[in-house]
């Protein structure tokens, strides 16, 4: 069954201006167009392959690959034979490279949580206190420290020559 763009859009759960893209950035080829008669517009034509393509296109971007490494990924698959075995190992380093990445952002979000969890609990220590009992408490920023003049920063005077 033949689909229009914005048929082909609602089974697949995108916009029709997301298909045009992948169109303009060489993700899919843009269908064949409409032919006919007086009354032919000339519109795109997506048959099931069309729509399979898209389909994965749009499954590998919400899995964060890049249009890049989807390009590349339906370039081995189609060139190779239909099992799609031309594919798999380059699907095998990006899946890879992916993982390591989630593995990253997973380590770099603990490491936020850790930190936002530390001022929470600094945060809930001075509720409730007064300001005479703050200030014995709040440590002062660098920026603090060094208006009350207590910051200890590194001199960077040049030093001065002996005889002069």
């Amino acid at each position: 069954m033949k689909r229009t763009i914005g048929s082909a859009a609602r089974v697949l759960g995108m916009s029709p201006k997301t298909i045009r893209y992948y169109e303009e950035v060489g993700v899919v080829p843009p269908p064949p167009r409409e032919k006919g008669g007086r009354f032919s517009l000339g519109r795109r034509l997506f048959e099931v392959r069309e729509i399979e393509r898209l389909r994965f296109v749009k499954e590998a971007r919400r899995l964060q690959f890049s249009l890049n490494d989807v390009r590349q990924l339906l370039e081995q698959y189609e060139s190779g034979p239909p099992c799609g075995c031309a594919a798999r190992p380059l699907l095998k380093r990006l899946v890879a490279r992916r993982l390591n990445e989630v593995h990253e952002a997973i380590r770099s979000l603990e490491a936020l949580r850790d930190e936002l969890g530390a001022l929470e609990a600094r945060v809930l220590a001075l509720e409730g206190k007064t300001p005479a009992e703050l200030g014995s408490v709040m440590v002062p920023t660098p920026v603090e420290a060094l208006l009350r003049g207590t910051a200890k920063l590194p001199d960077h005077r040049p030093a001065q020559e002996n005889g002069g």
